[in-house]
């Protein structure tokens, strides 16, 4: 009898070791380095993380050698615009004042003629559109409220990978000029992250925007700025491998320093896999603190009391995600709900999802939303501001 319980748990720990040899070996097969040291599975990212000084420092040779980039270097605003720019694939042009317009040969003087509405929309990729000129909301509003008799002008001052915090900053920098009578914030909720970002690469690793970017910090009730003017692409590598000497390394919301330790348990690629999906999922229902969205507050704010200074009127338009859209349609509530009611209280925000819904009805969410807003998507957007904007005039 005492031969035989032997004999079981001799079995059992067999098994349970060749289990474990066959899911580790599983885990290494299925896995790969990348060039900073970081270990992939299925293009999950692995404990313990490293510093993408190298991959970064390639995107920046890259950068420097093409001389030619849509996007270039601001020491303002972390990158912006290229003036009389076109993207290789011909679906980008930016004038000389670095707005994105139909062809190269448009041109936006700084004051608006006497009987034009000028528009200025400000806002990350969704406002600028991943689209051909034509399918962006701002073109769309822009013929829509020429429909309805209003001589309107949409001046696209969006740009891919922005923060709040950035938009607020182009509107200082360089659409202040333009002398806007409506300014339009496309608020979409991921970019409070962004707010708490500094290096690019660190919050979004496999970024295509090799540069640093300011951030406002809060002090008290106040916001003060920092990484300004921003750190040059030159530097940025040197900066990563000695990390933690940089002034601005603890305002990096977005490195956690554990996540970068070696362990132990890390030498098995299964253990660090196990630990790290776990981790990371409890991390994405955490990310979206208070403190963002305090930050975040105080930074569309700020745009609106600038706005209103100069004489303009200040709408944000709500930009909603397909997951936010599929809990909104259920009447479900997601973790930055909040924040849109605190927006609410103190500006016009344009909400845009009775109209997703009914086109849900018709066609497949991610047919409408594949990934950023397809042409429809961005026609409802057009058509929400529009009405409301025809609204406000008729008053």
């Amino acid at each position: 009898m005492h031969k035989d319980i032997i004999k079981w748990i001799l079995l059992v720990v067999f098994l349970l070791l060749a289990t474990f040899i066959f899911a580790e070996t599983a885990v290494r097969l299925c896995g790969h380095y990348d060039v900073d040291g970081d270990f992939f599975v299925r293009g999950f990212r692995v404990y313990p993380y490293h510093l993408p000084a190298h991959s970064l420092k390639e995107k920046i040779d890259r950068y420097l050698a093409a001389g030619d980039s849509v996007l270039e270097y601001d020491s303002i605003l972390g990158w912006a615009p290229r003036p009389n720019s076109r993207s290789q694939d011909g679906k980008y042009f930016y004038n000389d004042s670095a707005i994105r317009v139909a062809s190269s040969e448009s041109l936006t003087p700084k004051s608006p003629q006497n009987d034009v509405l000028r528009i200025a929309i400000f806002g990350d990729s969704f406002t600028l559109g991943d689209n051909p000129f034509q399918d962006t909301w701002g073109y769309h509003l822009e013929e829509e409220l020429r429909k309805s008799g209003i001589n309107a002008e949409v001046l696209n001052f969006g740009v891919g990978g922005y923060g709040m915090d950035q938009a607020f900053l182009r509107w200082k920098e360089t659409g202040y000029a333009y002398a806007p009578n409506i300014v339009i914030f496309g608020l979409q909720l991921e970019n409070m992250n962004r707010n708490a970002n500094v290096v690019r690469a660190i919050y979004f690793k496999n970024t295509g925007i090799p540069f640093s970017k300011p951030r406002f910090i809060l002090e008290g009730d106040k916001l003060k700025l920092i990484n300004s003017p921003t750190v040059s692409p030159h530097e940025l590598p040197r900066i990563l491998n000695d990390f933690n000497s940089w002034q601005f390394s603890k305002y990096e919301y977005w490195f956690e320093p554990k996540k970068y330790q070696k362990n132990v348990l890390f030498h098995s690629k299964l253990a660090a896999f196990v630990y790290s999906v776990i981790n990371d999922r409890v991390r994405k229902r955490k990310a979206r603190t208070e403190y963002l969205a305090s930050l975040s507050l105080k930074i569309v704010l700020a745009f609106k009391e600038d706005v209103e200074k100069s004489g303009g009127r200040f709408y944000v338009v709500y930009l909603p995600g397909r997951q936010e859209l599929r809990l909104l349609s259920k009447g479900k509530k997601f973790p930055t709900t909040a924040f849109l009611k605190e927006i609410e209280k103190s500006m016009p925000l344009i909400h845009p999802e009775e109209r997703f819904f009914e086109e849900m009805k018709k066609s497949d969410l991610k047919s409408i939303i594949p990934g950023h807003y397809s042409a429809r998507a961005n026609k409802i957007i057009a058509n929400a501001i529009a009405d409301y904007i025809l609204k406000q005039e008729a008053e």
